[in-house]
């Protein structure tokens, strides 16, 4: 996590099922892509990680999923379009609290007055870096 990045503390205790299920319906998909990602989460991804809270999803965890896939008759092509959505709902937590967190640190927002300075999403100022001979 970047300097400045901030999370919920529960945002990781979701379980991965009802988290991915609606990171599906919340997006604008393609029929097809939209019926694709509901597939490989039904009989890919929920029954080993629907459960599991997004945050405990481990790299040793997925790599045993991984390797079973294939011995369960899943071919490479399938294994890897479930990977790559797998990969790609945790990932969005962090930009979907955050822009969360930025709905309530604008100025003129109603909650804004709740949030202290330091948690507002501004930019640092630069400062100009020394002068260059040419």
């Amino acid at each position: 996590m970047r300097r400045g990045d901030r999370h919920a503390p529960d945002a990781g205790k979701a379980p991965f099922g009802p988290y991915a299920a609606a990171w599906i319906r919340e997006r604008e998909l393609a029929t097809t892509a939209r019926q694709l990602h509901g597939s490989l989460l039904r009989h890919h991804l929920d029954p080993a990680f629907g459960a599991v809270g997004v945050a405990e999803i481990s790299p040793p965890l997925v790599r045993r999923w991984r390797a079973d896939k294939p011995a369960a008759g899943t071919g490479p092509t399938t294994v890897a379009k479930a990977y790559a959505l797998l990969r790609a709902i945790p990932a969005a937590i962090v930009p979907d609290i955050r822009e969360h967190l930025k709905r309530y640190a604008e100025p003129g927002s109603r909650d804004c007055t709740s949030m202290t300075s330091a948690t507002r999403a501004t930019p640092s100022p630069r400062r100009p870096g020394p002068a260059r001979e040419s």
